[in-house]
């Protein structure tokens, strides 16, 4: 069976609203821990782009 991988990169959208914008250098930054809107961690922040982005859709099916 092929799996779908849709293409992605791990985003944000800031509080006020205003346009996501891609987290690219941000996730090199020693300390950096990435939580969702309940402030709850759901992935590793090293972990690859893709592995990454399919923690981002998993964790949203769950919410």
């Amino acid at each position: 069976m092929r799996r779908r991988c849709p293409w992605g990169a791990p985003s944000a959208v800031p509080p006020d609203g205003t346009a996501p914008f891609f987290l690219v250098a941000e996730r090199s930054i020693p300390g950096l821990i990435i939580v969702d809107g309940k402030g709850q961690c759901f992935v590793n922040e090293a972990a690859p782009y893709h592995e990454f982005v399919d923690a981002m859709y998993a964790h949203r099916e769950k919410t």
